[in-house]
């Protein structure tokens, strides 16, 4: 056996565990046990031929006299697919020669699989767990081993056996009742550490999480993750970064790395058994002055009382419950089989490949050809641009739904108020539409619950998106329904009744169609009548008085343009001008009468036109040139403006021709209104899942599934789920999910969704959103940089330390860093995905235009478009919506979580008093940055009785830092700053440096925003994101608000206003409505926005350019307006019947 087990050793690409071994040597034909296969080695390593490194065995040096030789490999034409590694059938053994050393991982994505397995040693150090075991708690919430550990069977995947004293039943207790928020830690070894006048703790230097299973008065424990280094020791034991790196790679948890050296060999770090580890560690925290037990792994010690026990290191073990690793039970597996299992070709079909670093597949040959007797593809039934909607969206929303439905990789950037959440909802509708399986996830529920109740909460008889559990046992009877409906549904009576919606839909989307084109070629000749009026206008301006009118314009002959103006020009100049030099003059004196004629054949064409200067004739023959720079200079002018004068009227004939723009409105709001109903329609068909007709035998294995999810165990359950996931995905195609609960919710299978949306991506880690890619082909990263970012504690040393041991310092992956990077970052900083594919949300709906604009200006550079209907917002009695400020002198004090003020929470809760007291029937919010001032606030509200609890439940209370309401709203939010002069310096830090918070904490109101603090601090902070806050307001800056505007944008807008007042309709110019400033306004008997074309820039309340015409006349039409649109032209010709279509309108 040795000879085959060193031949094993040798031919493998990286170091063996011992049951890969006996796989090994049992193909080579000995039958051979795993236990068998421990000695032989532990005795091959007793001589130093091999070396364990965790659960893995490493070959040091070939045994004498055994023989070995890697087979002879074919040179490859390109890298082998696959995770890489080459399986090599087991040869005879020939002449003694040197093992190799293990290869680089090949294959087309070798650089991602290196990445996958840095991403999963990152997740390890930055969930290593803070363990605590204080010393009164003993047998609650840890308990001593007071047995004998079977270390090797641990560190082989073993498991064992643990009897509990009556003593420690409260132990098992509170571990079931805490259920799978906690799980059980193996610590070993101990340090005792005891403060002066505390009892004291233990807190262990290493742990590993256990599965518990308490099964005949015995406590079972069986590994369930890595041993990693309890971090409430490691920041306790050294304080420096440098040297807790420096503790990580002496315990071979990090590797050294030379990054200069890519072509050194590199090592993976493989998890280490507690023995060894304990023993290294104890040799290297080794201090005389400090108490120290021998450590000694087989021979475990018990501490009697602790209490009494002296501070240092114990040779001692415990089992302490302690929260759950986030990421141990999912994502880690996750990222392990995709890194193993997945083949390149299978990762070739998921989004993955448009973002990760890969080789291109080899082209095939033929794939661009048909072979002769296939079908070719079948055409969509709707085209990207045909969008079902349950409500208007605007260009740029529209935009991102259609990128969702037409690329490969979409990003989405959304402000807050900007509608992201209706974006999300549309793509997830119009994906269901054509039957193409999307996946939703978000790192948080709030923001699936701000697009879920859209989508299941407005129909009855089922839910269009199912929404997954991350509790085992609640999926699966999510499952047991979703699969009762399934097979006890009867077939659909109304199933053709799905063909007819999509018929009708085809309808309407070909009549919005041609209304957008219509529109389209109106906006088109809008903006070119536009053009040309204004180039009309700024001519005429550089023409004198006499030259301007329409007649002067018109009476200038059309054959005379300004280049043959300007040609003329030069010939007369040149006819003009006097001879220089001696010879000259006298050539000019024997030709005079040549030089008279060519001077007047000259000027002969300038006679003919209109003279522009009337009291100024014409200069004579004799003339210089320059006296004829005024006319000239006129001439051209005027040739040009009766150029454009042609143009203005052709465009003016090509517009009588075209379509009215309140037709065109009315046919688009039209087919606009009847796709919303359509839709409420279908979705209502649709909920409860689509009709799927089961084959008898898919009947029958989906009964086999339903049967077996009560029976089986979580891997037999996942992998039959897998096998017949898709049917139920015909069923039931849209789907929600939370990154980290992906793998105990879905099957991992590659590109089995068409698409995946990941909400708030800007919050998500890269490696949570990796299997949410593997599982789709295409998707959508929706998010905001300006708001809530991916937070890691994982320290930055280490972080370098991975990247060099992974081979990942190359500068074209850092951006897949995992400390400073978000899955947002990913997307929208790579080069696969064009600027065509981005679409940015601007127009803001959410916040009164006094907080919209202040967001807007501090964190968005402007660039937002606030739209917000004020009408609408809930608006306490007696205060003006907008930015107000209580200033408040109060005493910070400092906490463990920020710093606190009670007279802040006092004046909170006297305002909610106040509210209460009016019956405010808004909804209210308290936000404040620290967690702290968060804490005493609950506190404070919770115990006193002047709040009615029916007030705080009718209004929504909520009190939290920012992170408690992303992706909420409220009508008032109350802000306590807790800022002053003598606030600690590293609150005033974490105030400076997240601005990302405060833009949160603020965008969270819609009608009021009410900060209680420190307007003095504010001013001068420093802080610039504060002091703009505090500046606004101060009464000088409303009073600068007050900003006189021109009534009227154009001539014409004034002439139709004094048309309209003589006929008795009262308008209103330049009126505010929605974030935008209407031409012209009447608002009795109805609202009609009367808007002049062809003269003025539309422009928005903000100074920008108006958006899009038509949707701003559906969004109008939508709030109760009517839309009634003039061309300058029809002013300018019949003004009475403008006048009089618009009293027909008010007539109705």
């Amino acid at each position: 056996m040795t000879d085959s087990l060193l031949n094993a050793l040798a031919l493998a690409p990286c170091p063996q565990t011992a049951a890969e071994l006996r796989y090994a040597v049992r193909r080579s034909g000995l039958k051979v046990e795993e236990f068998e296969v421990l000695q032989e080695l532990r005795q091959l390593q007793s001589q130093g031929v091999v070396r364990l490194e965790g659960t893995r065995w490493r070959l040091l040096r070939m045994h004498a006299g055994i023989a070995t030789t890697p087979p002879s490999r074919k040179p490859l034409p390109f890298p082998p697919s696959g995770s890489g590694r080459t399986e090599t059938p087991p040869t005879k053994a020939v002449a003694p020669t040197a093992v190799a050393p293990p290869p680089a991982p090949a294959g087309r994505w070798a650089k991602f699989r290196a990445m996958c397995r840095y991403y999963m040693d990152c997740l390890w150090q930055d969930e290593a767990p803070q363990l605590r075991a204080y010393v009164e708690n003993e047998d609650d919430t840890w308990i001593a081993v007071q047995q004998q550990i079977p270390w090797a069977r641990l560190a082989a995947g073993g498991d064992f056996a643990i009897s509990l004293a009556r003593e420690q039943a409260p132990f098992q207790r509170n571990r079931v009742r805490r259920g799978e928020d906690e799980c059980v830690y193996l610590c070993y070894p101990l340090v005792f550490v005891k403060p002066k006048d505390v009892s004291g703790f233990v807190v262990p230097l290493f742990a590993q999480p256990m599965t518990a299973d308490w099964r005949g008065g015995v406590l079972h424990l069986k590994p369930d993750g890595h041993i990693a280094v309890n971090g409430a020791w490691l920041e306790y034991r050294f304080r420096q970064r440098a040297e807790r790196a420096a503790f990580l790679r002496a315990m071979g948890l990090l590797n050294d790395a030379d990054g200069e050296d890519d072509n050194g060999e590199r090592t993976t770090p493989e998890p280490r058994d507690f023995a060894r580890l304990a023993q290294d560690a104890a040799h290297y925290v080794h201090d005389p002055d400090r108490f120290a037990e021998h450590i000694e792994p087989l021979d475990l010690g018990n501490v009697a009382d602790w209490k009494k026990a002296e501070p240092g290191l114990y040779n001692a073990a415990v089992l302490t419950l302690g929260p759950r690793l986030r990421y141990t039970r999912s994502l880690l597996r996750d990222l392990r089989d995709i890194t193993e299992k997945f083949s390149d070709e299978e990762l070739d079909q998921t989004a993955l490949a448009a973002l990760f670093p890969n080789y291109e597949p080899p082209a095939e040959p033929d794939a661009s050809t048909t072979a002769p007797g296939d079908a070719p593809a079948p055409s969509p039934l709707f085209t990207a641009d045909q969008l079902l909607q349950t409500r208007l969206l605007h260009p740029s929303q529209r935009g991102a739904v259609f990128n969702s439905l037409a690329e490969p990789v979409s990003v989405v950037t959304g402000p807050p108020g900007t509608g992201k959440s209706e974006v999300v909802a549309a793509m997830l509708l119009n994906q269901l539409l054509r039957g193409q399986a999307t996946l939703f996830a978000s790192k948080n529920h709030q923001a699936l619950e701000a697009v879920l109740p859209r989508l299941n909460s407005a129909v009855e008889g089922g839910d269009l998106i199912i929404q997954t559990s991350s509790r085992e046992l609640a999926q699966r009877q999510n499952y047991l329904a979703k699969l009762q409906s399934l097979l006890a549904r009867p077939p659909r009576p109304d199933a053709a009744q799905g063909e007819e919606y999509r018929r009708q839909f085809g309808a309407l989307f070909s009549e919005q169609h041609a209304a957008l084109a219509d529109i389209s070629t109106l906006e088109q000749a809008r903006k070119e009548y536009a053009v040309l009026n204004g180039q009309l206008e700024e001519l005429r301006k550089a023409l004198p008085l006499a030259a301007q009118s329409d007649d002067a314009l018109a009476s200038w002959p059309s054959e005379m343009t300004r280049d043959r103006v300007g040609t003329i020009e030069t010939e007369l100049r040149h006819a003009l001008a006097l001879p220089r030099g001696p010879f000259q003059k006298l050539c000019h004196a024997l030709r005079r009468s040549q030089v008279e004629a060519r001077r007047k054949a000259a000027r002969e064409p300038l006679l003919s036109l209109p003279s522009p200067f009337a009291d100024r004739a014409l200069p004579d023959a004799n003339a210089t040139g320059d006296g004829w720079n005024d006319f000239f200079t006129t001439w051209k002018a005027w040739a040009e403006a009766a150029r454009v004068v042609t143009l203005v009227r052709s465009c003016e004939q090509r517009i009588a021709q075209l379509p009215r723009a309140e037709d065109c409105n009315r046919r688009m709001t039209s087919a606009q209104q009847g796709i919303e109903e359509l839709t409420g329609l279908w979705m209502r068909w649709a909920a409860g899942g689509l009709p799927n007709s089961l084959a008898p035998s898919d009947r029958e294995s989906l009964a086999n599934l339903r049967a077996g999810i009560q029976n089986w165990g979580a891997d037999r359950f996942g992998n039959e789920l897998k096998r017949h996931f898709p049917l139920i995905m015909r069923a039931f195609p849209l789907w929600s999910v939370s990154n980290l609960s992906a793998r105990s919710a879905l099957p991992l299978l590659p590109g089995m969704f068409d698409l995946v949306i990941i909400d708030e991506a800007s919050q998500c880690d890269i490696p949570s959103v990796v299997p949410l890619l593997a599982r789709s082909k295409r998707a959508v990263f929706a998010g905001d940089p300006m708001q809530l970012k991916h937070v890691s504690t994982l320290d930055a040393v280490v972080e370098q330390t991975l990247l060099e041991q992974h081979g990942l310092t190359d500068a074209e992956v850092q951006r897949f860093t995992y400390r400073v990077n978000s899955a947002f970052d990913v997307a929208d900083t790579s080069a696969a995905v064009p600027d065509t594919a981005r679409a940015r949300l601007d127009l803001h709906f959410r916040s009164h235009d006094l907080i919209a604009d202040y967001c807007n200006e501090a964190f968005y550079a402007k660039t937002l478009h606030v739209v917000t209907m004020s009408e609408r917002l809930n608006i306490p009695r007696g205060m003006q919506p907008g930015i107000h400020w209580t200033h408040i002198l109060g005493r910070l004090e400092p906490g463990q979580t920020g710093v606190w003020c009670a007279d802040e929470i006092e004046a909170v809760r006297g305002e909610l008093s106040r509210l209460a007291a009016a019956d405010y029937r808004g909804t209210i919010g308290v936000v404040t940055p620290f967690r702290q001032q968060m804490i005493r606030l609950k506190d404070a509200l919770e115990t006193g009785d002047t709040l009615p609890p029916d007030f705080m439940d009718r209004v929504r209370f909520l009190a939290s830092t920012a992170h408690g309401f992303q992706g909420d709203e409220r009508d008032l939010i109350l802000f306590s700053l807790c800022g002053g002069p003598d606030m600690p310096e590293g609150a005033a830090i974490f105030l400076r440096e997240n601005p990302n918070l405060f833009n949160v904490a603020v965008s969270r109101a819609r009608a009021v925003l009410h900060v209680v603090g420190n307007r003095d601090w504010a001013l001068d902070c420093g802080i610039p994101f504060i002091q703009k806050l505090a500046r606004r307001t101060l009464p000088e800056a409303t009073a600068h608000r007050s900003i006189t505007r021109d009534p009227y944008q154009s001539p014409w807008e004034r002439v139709l206003a004094e048309a309209l007042t003589q006929a008795g309709v009262k308008v209103i110019p330049q009126y505010p409505i929605a974030g935008r400033f209407l031409d012209l306004a009447v608002l009795h008997p109805l609202k009609v926005d009367v808007e002049v074309d062809g003269e003025s820039v539309h422009r928005t309340a903000g100074g920008g350019r108006k958006d899009d015409d038509y949707w701003r006349d559906l969004q109008l039409q939508s709030l109760g307006w009517k839309v009634c649109r003039f061309w300058v032209y029809e002013l300018r010709e019949n003004l009475p019947r403008c006048v009089h279509r618009i009293c027909e309108l008010l007539r109705g």
